[in-house]
């Protein structure tokens, strides 16, 4: 069964995290986006992380014990 191809908007979103990769020099990364219905964080593109990162970070609240969770909560850099 052939895989889907991402949208065009998720084709942006995996090119600049990429390129945030590169920059970065990191081994992965994740985009997360707002969910304002929830007023949660999900991760909407990511590269490198396995399926347990991704399970414990398919939704982060305002204030949870992460450093997104933190961020999103006090709407700055952490």
């Amino acid at each position: 069964m052939p895989s889907e191809s991402p949208a065009p908007f998720e084709e942006r979103l995996l090119g600049l995290l990429a390129a945030a990769i590169k920059l970065d020099r990191a081994t992965k990364g994740n985009i997360q986006a707002l969910d304002p219905a929830a007023q949660t964080l999900r991760i909407v593109v990511h590269s490198g992380f396995d399926e347990a990162f991704l399970r414990h970070f398919e939704t982060v609240k305002a204030f949870d014990a992460s450093a997104c969770g933190r961020a999103f909560g006090a709407g700055d850099c952490i």
